[in-house]
């Protein structure tokens, strides 16, 4: 049994697959952006003091960038 395929408007056909290639293409070179907005990037994200005493100072650095393409604005920062 054999099926032949008739296409009527094939130039029509082929300008659309050309599209659709270049599209893929380029989506591929420039995908989207997954870091699009503020990212918070913390060097660690845990700190143990220890066994700490009552009246005992403990002070700890956490180093914070921000890696995305906008404004970070940090508005709330606590302890657990």
């Amino acid at each position: 049994m054999r099926i032949h395929l008739i296409c009527k408007n094939c130039a029509n056909a082929s300008i659309n697959l050309g599209i659709l290639a270049f599209v893929v293409c380029l989506m591929s070179v420039f995908p989207f952006s997954a870091q699009a907005g503020p990212i918070l990037e913390i060097d660690e994200t845990t700190y143990s003091a220890g066994e700490v005493y009552v009246g005992e100072v403990i002070e700890h650095r956490f180093l914070i960038s921000n890696a995305g393409d906008a404004p970070l604005d940090v508005q709330r920062v606590r302890s657990s």
